[in-house]
C-alpha cells in the first residue's frame, strides 16, 4: 500500500511540475531603449565659440552612419560646427554620454543643451529645417 500511495504521490508532483512547465513562457528579452542625452560638455567635442554644434556619434562599422556623416558635416560653417565621434576613437566619450546605438545626430546650442537629436538616417534638408525653427526662436 505504501508503494500504491508514493507513486501516486510522484506521478501527482510530476504532472504539476510539467503543467508548471508548459504554463512558463520563454523569457523574452527587453528592446534596448535608446536615449539621447539632455546636455554635452562643449569642451568634449571642439568648435567653443560658435553657438550651435552638430555631433554625430558614428561607429566605423556603421554604413548609415557614413551617409550621416555626408549628409550632414558639409552644414558646418558660420555660426555652426561639426564634430564626429567616432566609436574606436572616442569610446570613452560614447560611454561618457550613454551612445548605446549609432548613429545619433546631436544639434547643440552654445550652453551645451541638447535641442534637436536623430537616431539613424537623417536628410538634409531635416537638419536645416530644425536649424531654422530654433535659429528663429532665438
Amino acid at each position: 500500500m505504501e508503494r500504491v500511495v508514493l507513486a501516486l504521490v510522484l506521478i501527482a508532483a510530476a504532472v504539476v511540475v510539467a503543467l508548471v512547465l508548459q504554463r512558463r513562457r520563454p523569457e523574452v528579452a527587453a528592446a534596448p531603449s535608446f536615449a539621447a542625452p539632455e546636455r554635452v560638455d562643449r569642451m568634449d567635442f571642439g568648435d567653443v565659440d560658435r553657438p550651435w554644434l552638430l555631433i554625430a556619434f558614428t561607429s566605423g562599422t556603421c554604413s548609415t552612419c557614413a551617409e550621416v556623416v555626408e549628409v550632414t558635416s558639409p552644414l558646418a560653417g558660420g555660426d555652426l560646427g561639426f564634430a564626429q565621434v567616432e566609436l574606436s576613437e572616442a569610446r570613452e566619450l560614447h560611454e561618457r554620454y550613454g551612445i548605446g546605438a549609432v548613429p545619433l545626430l546631436l544639434l547643440v546650442d552654445a550652453e551645451g543643451v541638447v535641442r534637436h537629436h536623430v537616431f539613424g538616417p537623417v536628410s538634409r534638408r531635416e537638419i536645416e529645417a530644425v536649424l531654422a525653427e530654433i535659429r528663429g526662436g532665438t
